[in-house]
């Protein structure tokens, strides 16, 4: 059986933003409970995730990076991967420090 990725909705808006690849650990909060999460790719409308968060399409999430939160919600979500999109677009100045770190590594 083939896992099919579940949307929120049947066809999604294209994405027009850039999408920046990274692998950083991330502290994500869902229904009260925080998380381990692996930020695989940001946007300034949001990022793609990996982790045991019980993500479920619609579910409000956060996330925790430089002592600041970030909310969005999940749009779409397939084992322990899951897109969200946040409630405010991140500035890109946000993007640009949390990609700095993953630029200096070896």
């Amino acid at each position: 059986m083939v896992a099919r990725r579940k949307f929120k909705e049947d066809n999604p808006p294209p994405r027009v933003e850039r999408r920046f690849k990274v692998f950083l650990p991330i502290i994500g909060e869902n229904a009260g409970r925080e998380y381990r999460l692996h930020l695989l790719d940001l946007s300034e409308n949001g990022a793609r995730l990996h982790g045991d968060a019980d993500a479920e399409i619609g579910d409000d999430i956060s996330l925790w990076w430089n002592g600041r939160k970030y909310l969005g919600s999940v749009l779409w979500q397939r084992d322990r991967m899951f897109g969200l999109g946040f409630n405010t677009a991140m500035p890109m100045a946000v993007i640009d420090a949390i990609l700095a770190p993953a630029a200096n590594q070896p």
